[in-house]
């Protein structure tokens, strides 16, 4: 299954996460085209993926090497 078109079409435009030193980034993710790309921009290669997006505050959990990242999903407000 493909999951940024999975994630686009449930209406999410931006990924908020912590980089490999603390610091918080941000993902447009109209400027992702694939999921090789998205995950090569969070610089991780997960082997599991876990997405709730009916949860309060969106979030994907990737999980490399049994670390857990965990992914906010944004939907842009008008």
């Amino acid at each position: 299954m493909e999951l940024l078109p999975l994630i686009k079409n449930a209406g999410f435009t931006e990924a908020l996460f912590m980089d490999s030193v603390g610091n918080e980034c941000s993902l447009l993710l109209k400027n992702v085209h694939s999921n090789e790309q998205f995950f090569h921009q969070l610089k991780i290669v997960p082997t599991r993926i876990e997405y709730y997006p009916l949860e309060r505050k969106p979030y994907l959990y990737f999980f490399e090497k049994e670390k857990p990242t965990k992914v906010k999903l944004i939907k842009q407000v008008l």
